[in-house]
C-alpha cells in the first residue's frame, strides 16, 4: 500500500504536487494560528476579558496635570516577544532516598513502612527535633533530639521538624528531612463580624501580565475556571526592584533608596528592625483578629532580610522563613536537585504550608502573603516548571476560599535579560501580573462589585492601589453586601490621592504623576527612536555615566565608569501623557547604555535643559538591566551593589 501511494505521488503531475503541498502548509499554519490564539486566551468568565488585541485600550486620555494615561497594549505572543519563550522540561527531583515518614494531619510523625520495605531497610529506626524562631530572623531555637521510634511519635506541638533515620546496624544516618505543620494559635475570635471576610495574597516574583499568560496556562486556566478572575492589565509597578514594591504594597508608603528626602520610611535597613513598620497584617491581626501567615521560599534574597536587620519577633502568627532558612543551609539541600529539597519541590513545600493554613482555620477569618521567588526571579520561563502545582494548589483550596479575596500579584517583570532590550520587554518590567479573584457565588450575588473591578482592569492602577484595597477590606469588609452597598453612595475617585482602593472606581483621568510613579517606570508615555550616533544623544549617554560615576564617588573601592556604547535612546514625547511635565525648555531622553569596566547596562531618564546654558540631569533612579553577579562584591550598600564595579574584580 505504501509503494503504490508513493507511486500515485511520482506518477501526479506536478501542479497537483504542488497543490497538495501548499495545501498542505496552509493547514499546519492554521492549526499553528488556532493553538497560538488559544493559548492567547486571558480571563474570559462571563465575558469580562475576550482576546488580546490592539483595540484594548484604556479609555480617552483626560486633562490636566499629568493627563490621563493611554495604556500600552501587551501581546504575550508578539514576535518580538514571543522569540525569547522556550519550553521547560518539567522539574524532576534527583531521589536519592526514599520517603521514609511523613507528618500526618493529626500531628504524628511516622516511619514510612511501605518506603522502607521499598528501600530493602530492616530496623528503621528514627530521631526528631522541633525548632522555631529564635532572638531574630538570623536564629532559630532549637530542641532535642527525640528518643528514637520505629512507629510514630506525636508532634502536636512542633511547627517545624527535623527528622534523622538509620538502618540496622548501620552507623550513618540514611535519611533526613524537614516536615512543617500549622500549628493553631489561641486567638479570640472577632467580637463583631464573625463573618469577617478573609485575604490571601499570593506573589510571583519577577512575573509580568505578558509572562503569566505564557508560562502559567495552567494556573490561569484554574482561576478561570474555579474562581471569578480579573486580571488588571493596568497595574505597573512604581519602584526598581522588589523591596520598595513590596513597601508599596503591604504598607502604603513610597520607600525610595536613592532619596532619603523622598522617602516616607528610613532608609537604613541593616541597622533598622521591622517590627515597627506599619505593615498592613498588623492592620488585620490588631483590629479584626485575623489569623496571619507570611511565608517566602528564596531565604538568601527574603524581603526583610537581604542586605536588611530583618524581624526580631516573627511578624505574622505563622512565619516560614525559620523553617526555609534552616531547610536552605542543610545538607539535605546542598546535596539536591535545582530548587528542590530532597525529593521535593522547593515552591511545593511553601504552597502546602500555605495550603494547610487555609484548611487549619476554615472556620476563622485569616490574612495570608505567600512569595513564591526562586523560581522565577531570575528566569523568564523556568516558572513553567510551578505551573501545575500551582493550578492544583488553587483547585485544592477552593472549599476554603468561598469568604476570601484572592490576589494574584507580582512585584515587577523579568528586570534582566535580553528581553528586556526589547521595547515590550520594557513595558513588561514596569507591568507585572495582578489578578483579583472572587469566589463565583461572591460574583454572581454582587454583580456591582464585579463591575467596578472590571472597569478598574482597564485603567492606571499600582501597588499603592493595592494597599488601599488592603486597608479598605480592614475597614470595611465585615460582609460582601458591605463591600457592594458603599458603591452606591461612593464619591467621585480624586486624582489628589495616589492611592485608591480597587473595589470602589479608580479615577478615570490619572497619569503617573497623580498615581507616584517615576518617569523611568511610566507606561503612559510614547518615545520617539533617536540616533545613538547623534550629539544630542551621546551627550545624554555620556551624562548617564556621569551621573553614575557620581552617585559612587564616596566608594574608593569601585572603578570609575565609562562610557563603552550607547544601547538605546529614545526622547519622550512632551504632551499631556507623560508622567511630569516638563518645561517648554526641557526635553527628556530614555538612554540605555553599556559601560566599561564589567559591560554593565544601566537605562535612565536624562533630562537637558535648554534654559541659559545647556545642563544635562539625572533626576530619578537609574535601573541595571543586565545582571551583574558577584562584580559589586566589595559593597554592601543595596542601592550601589546595582552600579558598582569593585576594582579588585
Amino acid at each position: 500500500m505504501r509503494k503504490l501511494r508513493w507511486l500515485w505521488w511520482k506518477k501526479s503531475p506536478w501542479p497537483r504536487r504542488l497543490f497538495l503541498v501548499v495545501g498542505l502548509v496552509l493547514a499546519l499554519a492554521a492549526v499553528e494560528l488556532s493553538s497560538r490564539t488559544v493559548s492567547r486566551r486571558v480571563f474570559d468568565r462571563r465575558g469580562q476579558f475576550g482576546w488580546i488585541d490592539s483595540s484594548n485600550r484604556s479609555p480617552d486620555k483626560g486633562v490636566g496635570r499629568g493627563g490621563g494615561c493611554r495604556l500600552p497594549t501587551l501581546d504575550p505572543w508578539a514576535p518580538e516577544v514571543g522569540v525569547f519563550y522556550e519550553k521547560v522540561a518539567p522539574l524532576r527531583c534527583h531521589r536519592f532516598q526514599h520517603e521514609l515518614t511523613y507528618l500526618n494531619e493529626n500531628g504524628w510523625l511516622c516511619v514510612n513502612e511501605s518506603a522502607a520495605r521499598d528501600a530493602s531497610y530492616r530496623d528503621v529506626s528514627c530521631t526528631s527535633r522541633c525548632f522555631g524562631a529564635g532572638s531574630d530572623d538570623w536564629s532559630q531555637t532549637v530542641g532535642q533530639w527525640s528518643e528514637p521510634f520505629d512507629r510514630c511519635r506525636p508532634v502536636f506541638s512542633c511547627e517545624f521538624v527535623e527528622v534523622s533515620c538509620r538502618a540496622g546496624a548501620w552507623p550513618w544516618s540514611v535519611y533526613t528531612n524537614f516536615h512543617s505543620q500549622i500549628v493553631p494559635k489561641p486567638k479570640p475570635l472577632p467580637t463583631t463580624g464573625r463573618q469577617w471576610l478573609s485575604v490571601l495574597v499570593l506573589v510571583l516574583d519577577s512575573t509580568s501580565q505578558s509572562n503569566l499568560q505564557r508560562c502559567f496556562p495552567k494556573l490561569v486556566e484554574a482561576l478561570r475556571a474555579n474562581y471569578t478572575s480579573v486580571l488588571l492589565r493596568g497595574y505597573a509597578k512604581v519602584a526598581d526592584n522588589s523591596f520598595p514594591n513590596a513597601v508599596a504594597a503591604f504598607t502604603g508608603k513610597r520607600f525610595d533608596p536613592d532619596d532619603a528626602a523622598k522617602s516616607e520610611l528610613p532608609v537604613d535597613l541593616r541597622h533598622e528592625h521591622f517590627d515597627h513598620w506599619p505593615l498592613i497584617w498588623r492592620q488585620f491581626a490588631s483590629r479584626r483578629q485575623h489569623v496571619t501567615l507570611f511565608a517566602e521560599d528564596f531565604p538568601p534574597f527574603n524581603l526583610f532580610t537581604y542586605q536588611a536587620a530583618g524581624f526580631k519577633q516573627p511578624p505574622t502568627d505563622h512565619y516560614y522563613r525559620p523553617f526555609a532558612w534552616r531547610v536552605w543551609r542543610s545538607f539535605l539541600h546542598l546535596r539536591s536537585t535545582h530548587l528542590c529539597v530532597g525529593n521535593t519541590p522547593t515552591h511545593r513545600m511553601l504552597l502546602n504550608y500555605v495550603g494547610q493554613f487555609l484548611r487549619r482555620y476554615s472556620d476563622r477569618p485569616t490574612f495570608a502573603i505567600g512569595w513564591l521567588a526562586e523560581i522565577t526571579h531570575d528566569w523568564l520561563n523556568q516558572g513553567q516548571v510551578a505551573d501545575a502545582d500551582l493550578a492544583d494548589f488553587f483547585n485544592r483550596a477552593r472549599p476554603f476560599l468561598t469568604n476570601t479575596v484572592t490576589v494574584l500579584v507580582s512585584d515587577h517583570g523579568l528586570r534582566f535579560g535580553d528581553i528586556r532590550h526589547t521595547r515590550l520587554g520594557r513595558l513588561e518590567e514596569n507591568m507585572p501580573a495582578m489578578v483579583v479573584a472572587l469566589p463565583d457565588h461572591a460574583a454572581d450575588r454582587y454583580p456591582k462589585l464585579l463591575e467596578t473591578l472590571q472597569r478598574n482592569a482597564a485603567l492606571l492602577a499600582t501597588h499603592y492601589d493595592l494597599h488601599a484595597t488592603l486597608l479598605d477590606l480592614v475597614d470595611n469588609g465585615d460582609t460582601w453586601t458591605t463591600l457592594e452597598r458603599r458603591l452606591a453612595h461612593a464619591r467621585p475617585p480624586s486624582t489628589a490621592r495616589r492611592a485608591h482602593s480597587l473595589l470602589l472606581p479608580l479615577p478615570q483621568i490619572r497619569g503617573c504623576a497623580e498615581a507616584d510613579i517615576p518617569d523611568i517606570y511610566c507606561v503612559c508615555q510614547a518615545t520617539v527612536r533617536r540616533d545613538n550616533n547623534e550629539t544630542e544623544t551621546l551627550r545624554a549617554g555620556q551624562a548617564l555615566v556621569d551621573e553614575l560615576n557620581h552617585r559612587l564617588a564616596g566608594e574608593q573601592r569601585c572603578a570609575t565608569l565609562q562610557l563603552d556604547r550607547l544601547l538605546y535612546a529614545g526622547e519622550l514625547e512632551t504632551d499631556a501623557d507623560h508622567a511630569q511635565q516638563p518645561t517648554s525648555a526641557t526635553r527628556r531622553y530614555l538612554i540605555q547604555v553599556q559601560t566599561t569596566p564589567g559591560s554593565g547596562h544601566f537605562e535612565a531618564i536624562v533630562h537637558h535643559r535648554h534654559h541659559h546654558r545647556p545642563q544635562w540631569t539625572v533626576p530619578e533612579d537609574i535601573s541595571r538591566i543586565n545582571r551583574y553577579g558577584n562584580q559589586s562584591f566589595c559593597v554592601d550598600n543595596a542601592v550601589l551593589k546595582k552600579y558598582c564595579f569593585c576594582q579588585k574584580n
